[in-house]
């Protein structure tokens, strides 16, 4: 395979990072992360996504989590806004198998 024209829509990629987190400084670090690997690999057809979950609880959700991930959500539309191409999202943002 031969991408140094770049990567072909046939050939589209999701870089998916796995995580976990618990605190707003992790999501931030989480987005700052996935904002360098895109300046790193910039293509057309190449995509990133935060595939995260929350740790182990007694519960099933607890006090503050919906802030976590609205703020995770935001900083995925943040970086779309930025660097969006007009035509597609780059950036997308899972927490579970909805991806």
């Amino acid at each position: 395979m031969d991408f140094s024209e770049g990567i072909p829509i046939d050939c589209r990629t999701l870089v998916v990072i796995p995580s976990l987190f618990n605190e707003l400084n992790e999501i931030r670090e989480l987005i700052e992360n996935l904002e360098v690997r895109f300046l790193a690999n910039r293509g057309a057809h190449i995509h990133f996504a935060l595939l995260t979950d929350f740790k182990d609880a007694r519960t099933e959700v607890l006090p503050g989590e919906e802030d976590l991930l609205r703020t995770a959500r935001n900083g995925i539309e943040e970086l779309n806004s930025k660097y969006n191409n007009d035509q597609e999202d780059i950036f997308f943002f899972s927490t579970g198998p909805e991806i």
